[in-house]
């Protein structure tokens, strides 16, 4: 994905060591854009005040192993940052965050304001088939026993209606989960947050629909890898 970084600053975009991370100019034409920013276990944990995050926080792909290489994103959910971490560099689906340059930005988001998701190589919508998703277990707690639940976070770049997801299995096409967001009003770049529960222990398809006050609309597919997968 390319992105354009601001003035050059300590905290601009940028390669650094493992990773890509920074803050970052995003050029908003009026595309829909609808994508999913975060699957995850449970919410980012906040450091010790005034720290928003801890120093470091280890993050685990779920399903992500050896021989299935991912790449890992992290992003501000709060609508005027415009702030990302990238890497590719997973030892068997892990990552050790260092948030020195989250800490450094004039206004951190804090744990709550962060979302991450993961995904193998090939996941590319351009790669002929729908991207697939894995979960993050984030901090100590990814040696623990996980619950049958997540957290998917879904936004877009304008002003949406109606949103609804909605979860299938695979091959039967039976509904597992479907929910709609009955506010009538989701501004731009407002994350909307769904609790995915009892979706099974297989891969499922998800289909996510948006559409404007205008009519406007746009659908996206893609796969989630279950909580407890290997």
């Amino acid at each position: 994905m390319a992105i354009e970084d601001r003035a050059e600053s300590a905290v601009s975009y940028m390669a650094r060591e493992n990773r890509c991370e920074g803050v970052f100019v995003e050029d908003v034409a009026g595309r829909i854009n609808l994508r999913v920013v975060g699957y995850q276990t449970s919410r980012f944990p906040s450091g010790e005040d005034p720290a928003p995050v801890p120093q470091e926080v280890a993050l685990k792909a779920v399903g992500l192993t050896e021989t299935v290489q991912g790449r890992l994103k992290i992003v501000s959910l709060r609508p005027s940052d415009y702030y990302q971490m990238d890497t590719s560099a997973l030892l068997d689906g892990t990552f050790l965050w260092n948030t020195e340059i989250l800490l450094a930005l004039e206004d951190p988001p804090r744990g709550r304001h962060l979302a991450a998701i993961a995904c193998s190589v090939q996941c590319a919508h351009d790669a002929g088939q729908a991207p697939l998703y894995y979960p993050i277990v984030i901090g100590p707690e990814q040696s623990a026993d996980r619950e049958d639940r997540a957290i998917l976070y879904v936004t877009a770049d304008v002003d949406l209606s109606e949103l609804s997801v909605v979860v299938r299995e695979q091959g039967s096409g039976r509904t597992l989960f479907e929910k709609d967001s009955s506010t009538g009003f989701i501004p731009a770049r407002t994350s909307s947050r769904f609790i995915l529960t009892d979706v099974g222990a297989d891969v499922v398809d998800i289909v996510i629909v948006g559409e404007t006050h205008g009519g406007r609309r746009e659908v996206i597919e893609a796969r989630l890898w279950p909580i407890a997968g290997n």
